[in-house]
């Protein structure tokens, strides 16, 4: 695991990619590299829209009430208001998930535009860059195996598997809604949280989770992965 404090630096990235292969293989590169950096602080932005919309919500109705009274609340402004916060955290939520599930693409494309993959031969054709052909191509060449390894890790580490569906069902099926619930046992740090149910997804079943927990997990485990490809790369192109 890398320092805490150890970052990735672009612009070193940026200045080998020219170095090396020219200023056309650098604007290749680039938007890629900036979109793997923005979309992990999109990610960021959508969770903490969660955990805001949330805490402001169990304030604003739920501190003397409890979840069943607010649910089936007779004065309409409280249906409302919550009908309005289910919205949200599903927009949120929704948001963030996609974002966490795009990364792994668009770090495949920084990859193989940074290492100058295309100008090997039998490059990939445009629409075929992605984590999938891109692990594949990094798993042909012994000296990559490191970033190959960190990428895997990025892609089918973790809860990987569970965000994908989650990201894919969401896409092309129907969104996964995430719900409000209250914790009655008092084991639960926080009384009130939201959770995606359980669903099925190609066969697979996946287990219901805590959403904030799960985010929370996955985006500390895609930063960590970023990164360390990131120095990875700059590790590479300085050794040429």
């Amino acid at each position: 695991m890398i320092n805490l404090t150890t970052t990735w630096h672009i612009e070193e990235t940026r200045r080998h990619i020219q170095r090396l292969f020219g200023r056309e293989q650098l604007n290749l590169a680039n938007p890629s590299l900036h979109s793997a950096v923005e979309r992990q602080n999109f990610v960021r932005i959508h969770y903490n829209d969660v955990r805001k919309i949330l805490d402001e919500f169990v304030e604003a109705k739920l501190k003397n009430s409890s979840l069943f009274e607010v649910i089936f609340a007779s004065d309409e402004d409280t249906q409302d208001a919550f009908q309005v916060f289910i919205f949200k955290v599903g927009a949120y939520v929704t948001a963030c998930i996609q974002s966490l599930h795009a990364i792994n693409d668009i770090l495949s494309h920084a990859i193989y535009f940074s290492l100058g993959l295309n100008t090997l031969p039998n490059p990939l054709v445009e629409q075929r860059i992605d984590a999938r052909t891109v692990l594949k191509r990094l798993g042909e060449v012994d000296a990559f195996t490191s970033i190959h390894d960190i990428f895997n890790e990025l892609c089918n580490g973790g809860e990987s598997a569970h965000l994908n569906a989650l990201s894919n069902h969401g896409k092309h099926r129907s969104v996964i809604r995430a719900s409000l619930n209250e914790d009655q046992t008092g084991l639960n740090i926080d009384k009130y949280y939201i959770k995606f149910p359980g669903f099925r997804y190609r066969g697979l079943d996946y287990p219901e989770v805590e959403v904030v927990a799960f985010l929370s997990a996955e985006y500390a485990r895609s930063s960590r992965c970023i990164v360390e490809v990131g120095i990875e790369l700059n590790r590479i192109l300085t050794a040429r």
